[in-house]
């Protein structure tokens, strides 16, 4: 899922097909809030990278606040687990430099169109409230409206700065959402005779391929992303290992509607890596990895 909030008239002017990586977050574990707290489930489980804790919502059409108070600019917001699909519950997003206001509308209210991990990629710049510059507001607010006593939950969220590969997909990679892995067990009786399977697990891969990178953009950008997956450097506070991968983000396989679009994309963690390597004399560089992630 992936929602395009762009001035733009086009994909191409705003570079939304190159393949992007939601991996570092300015967010800590203070900087989740919510009006109304359900104990059992708070705001700081949104910090875990995991998908087995998650947020609930404390009331019927709550709030739930993402602070980011260094200012810093981010233009990506997003969410590796939730049950807006299931619970057919609608979000909309919203930013402010006050908890207290105004309050800016980046979408209206709007349901979603599967359980799978979501993400808003916002335009780097902004015209909103009659200024033009980066995405600093220091607050951001997800307002739901739910339906017959259901109530939102959200597995651990990412806010930050997207790292935008600099060549669209290359060929030869297999698109997550067609390449589902089954852990399952079959079941044989005594003679030979097939009895059924009980599935165990389901998750998804995927493969970068990345070729014809600068050294400069491999050592400033990709670097810190591997370092980041392989838990050996400290992110500002980002949990370690996991990030979001679009690969075709302007590619909408199923149109949806005109804000979000059913894309392949997974929130997963590195299964192998590919270091990066020169390729050419000219010093250009290649690297990838296998991605496993949630289903």
């Amino acid at each position: 899922m992936i929602y395009l909030q762009t001035q733009h008239y086009d994909t191409t002017h705003a570079n939304y097909n190159l393949p992007m990586i939601g991996w570092e977050s300015y967010m800590g574990l203070a900087d989740f809030s919510t009006s109304v707290v359900d104990t059992a489930h708070p705001p700081s489980n949104l910090w875990s990278p995991d998908t087995y804790t998650y947020w609930r919502n404390g009331e019927t059409d709550g709030l739930l606040y993402l602070l980011n108070p260094g200012g810093y600019a981010f233009d990506y917001i997003a969410l590796a687990g939730h049950n807006l699909y299931t619970d057919v519950i609608a979000v909309k997003l919203s930013i402010a430099n006050s908890i207290s206001g105004p309050w800016t509308d980046l979408t209206a209210y709007q349901t979603v169109y599967d359980d799978g991990p979501l993400i808003y990629a916002l335009n780097p710049t902004n015209t909103h409230q009659g200024v033009t510059g980066p995405n600093i507001y220091t607050h951001v607010r997800l307002s739901f409206h739910e339906y017959g006593g259901r109530r939102a939950q959200i597995a651990h969220i990412k806010m930050g700065r997207l790292m935008r590969l600099p060549y669209k997909t290359f060929v030869g990679n297999k698109p997550a959402l067609l390449a589902t892995q089954v852990v399952s067990e079959v079941q044989v009786s005594e003679n030979g005779n097939y009895l059924g399977r009980i599935n165990r697990a389901a998750s998804r891969e995927l493969d970068i391929n990345s070729q014809h990178n600068a050294q400069s953009f491999v050592w400033n950008n990709v670097r810190d992303f591997l370092q980041h997956c392989q838990g050996i450097a400290r992110d500002n506070g980002t949990p370690q290992e996991t990030f979001f991968y679009v690969p075709r983000p302007a590619d909408a396989p199923d149109g949806g509607s005109a804000s979000f679009h059913v894309t392949d994309m997974i929130y997963g963690w590195a299964k192998s890596i590919n270091w990066p390597s020169n390729e050419a004399p000219n010093g250009l560089m290649s690297w990838g990895m296998s991605i496993k992630g949630i289903a």
